[in-house]
C-alpha cells in the first residue's frame, strides 16, 4: 500500500514489524518474499525452456510478476539472488547450454585451432546452422569471439594477432596486417578495431597503425 493512502486512512508514521518501505510503498515482507520466489521461478523456467537465452528481460520480469508499481522491481531483484547484466536476469553461475548448436560450435573451434584468423564465411555458418542467436550464446559461454556481424574467431585470436603485428615494421597498414595474419580484409578490419579499442594498437591516421608499446 502506498504511504499516502495509509495517511488518508489515519495510520501513524511508525513502520510495523514485517513491513518494508520501498519508496512510497509499504510492502509486507511475505509479499516481497513471494515476488522474489516467483521471479527466481520465472528465470529458472526460461533457462530450462530456452537454454540459448541470455536471461529474463526486466520487461518480462515486470509482466510475469504483475507488480502494483514497476518501481518495486529493483527491490524484488535485489533480494532474489539473481545475476543482473545487460538488462537481463539469470541464475548465479548459469552457463549457457549450447544444446543442438554444440557440435557446430565445436566444429568452428576445431577449424580456428588450425587457422586462427580464417573466420568462417557466411555460407559456412549457414551450413552449420549457426545464426546470430547461436553465435551470441557461444560468445556468452566464452567459446567464440564475435568481431562483427557474422565474423567470429576464437577468444585467443586477439592475443595471437598481437604476436604477429609486433613483428611488423612499425607503423603498418591494414594490408600488411592482413598479410601477416594470413586473413581477409573482412576479418582484419574488425580485428584491428578491437585491438584499437583495447589499447593494444594505436591508429595514427586513416591508413596506418602501430603496436602500443
Amino acid at each position: 500500500m502506498r504511504r499516502d493512502r495509509l495517511d488518508d486512512l489515519g495510520f501513524g508514521a511508525d513502520v510495523p514489524d514485517g513491513v518494508r518501505v520501498v519508496g512510497p510503498w509499504w510492502v509486507h515482507e511475505a509479499a516481497l518474499d513471494a515476488w522474489q520466489a516467483r521471479l527466481r521461478g520465472l528465470v529458472a523456467d526460461l533457462h530450462e525452456r530456452d537454454p540459448l537465452a541470455a536471461g529474463l528481460s526486466l520487461g518480462a520480469a515486470r509482466e510475469g510478476l504483475d507488480l502494483p508499481d514497476p518501481a518495486l522491481l529493483p527491490a524484488v531483484v535485489d533480494g532474489a539472488g539473481l545475476e543482473a547484466e545487460g538488462g537481463r536476469l539469470a541464475l548465479p553461475g548459469h552457463r549457457t547450454d549450447l544444446g543442438p548448436a554444440e557440435p557446430a560450435v565445436a566444429e568452428v573451434e576445431r577449424r580456428l585451432a588450425e587457422a586462427p584468423f580464417a573466420a568462417p564465411e557466411a555460407d559456412d555458418l549457414a551450413a552449420l546452422r549457426l545464426g546470430a542467436r547461436e553465435l551470441a550464446a557461444a560468445e556468452r559461454a566464452g567459446r567464440l569471439l564475435r568481431l562483427a556481424e557474422g565474423v567470429v574467431l576464437a577468444p585467443r585470436a586477439p592475443a595471437l594477432a598481437m604476436r604477429e603485428l609486433a613483428r611488423l615494421p612499425q607503423p603498418f597498414t591494414v594490408s600488411q596486417a592482413r598479410q601477416a595474419l594470413g586473413t581477409s580484409r573482412r576479418v582484419a578490419v574488425p580485428l584491428l578495431e578491437l585491438l584499437d579499442a583495447r589499447g593494444w594498437t594505436r591508429r595514427l591516421d586513416a591508413g596506418r597503425r602501430e603496436v602500443a608499446r
